[in-house]
């Protein structure tokens, strides 16, 4: 089922930045997330794929496959997205709704 993710106002502005799009990769069974201004395929690593990001209102949000989809939350659940190496995020399930740099919408 496709899904979206919407990143609120705060993360947009202070770690998305100016990023036009999104490299999206599975390890496991998390989905990871890494902003960029890439504006080509060739020569991506295999397993990832390339997104654009959209805008809402003063946020972005990111469209995902089915295929990834089916990995992330149900809609409506905040997610909170861990900063790992290289600037990829891992994207979790917030437990506490307060600290959620996002949430899940089909």
């Amino acid at each position: 089922m496709y899904k979206t993710v919407n990143f609120r106002a705060g993360f947009s502005a202070s770690t998305i930045g100016t990023a036009t799009r999104a490299r999206i990769r599975v390890i496991g069974e998390q989905v990871q997330v890494r902003f960029t201004d890439r504006t080509s395929t060739v020569n991506m690593p295999k397993g990832e794929m390339l997104r654009d990001l959209g805008v809402k209102g003063s946020g972005r949000r990111l469209g995902l496959p089915s295929e990834i989809g089916a990995i992330l939350p149900d809609a409506g659940t905040p997610v909170a997205l861990i900063a790992g190496k290289y600037g990829w995020f891992t994207v979790e399930t917030a437990m506490d709704a307060g600290a959620a740099d996002a949430s899940i919408s089909k």
